[in-house]
């Protein structure tokens, strides 16, 4: 049986297309190292910025869906991080409909777009000034379930080897006969 010399170049692509990950859209101007808190007090617009966060409140309008957007640091793949740190809030506004039971609350998105004047709003009944991010392109992260978790081997004898583990050869106590 002779095999093609394409094949193996055909399953490897495949191979490698199904382990792919979407980076961000690339932009030609660079991109401003500026905070959105740091932007709340200065006021600078016009700027391009690369922020994320997770997700607090999608708005859908007539021409553009707005979201509000509790800001994280970013990774070096620009995924917002899983911690408490956070550099305030921010609206960002990108042209067209997006469904908000997609781009729902607790979802993690990253932005690049043009800082815009700041917007008068409210969390809660305190008065805020969001920074405002006019989107050129957005990455909604995807939700990583159960079985995407990495998996661990679990040995039963483990503390079979170790007599400083548990006081009883086993976790509960058994005779040997």
């Amino acid at each position: 049986m002779k095999i093609s010399p394409t094949l193996p170049a055909l399953v490897a692509a495949s191979f490698l297309a199904g382990c792919a990950v979407t980076p961000l859209p690339r932009t030609d101007s660079p991109i401003v190292a500026l905070a959105p808190d740091e932007a709340r007090k200065s006021g600078q617009t016009g700027a391009k910025v690369r922020w994320g966060g997770v997700i607090v409140k999608t708005s859908p309008e007539l021409a553009q869906t707005c979201f509000e957007i509790s800001s994280r640091p970013l990774d070096e793949e620009g995924e917002p991080l899983q911690t408490d740190r956070t550099f305030g809030r921010f609206m960002a506004c990108a042209k067209g409909f997006y469904e908000p039971s997609v781009y729902a609350a607790d979802r993690k998105l990253t932005v690049v777009g043009t800082l815009a004047p700041a917007v008068a709003g409210k969390v809660g009944e305190h008065e805020y000034r969001y920074p405002m991010v006019k989107v050129e392109a957005l990455h909604l992260w995807p939700v990583l379930g159960p079985s995407s978790a990495p998996m661990y081997f679990y040995d039963p004898f483990w503390n079979l080897r170790s007599p400083l583990r548990y006081p009883y050869p086993y976790p509960y106590p058994f005779r040997y006969r």
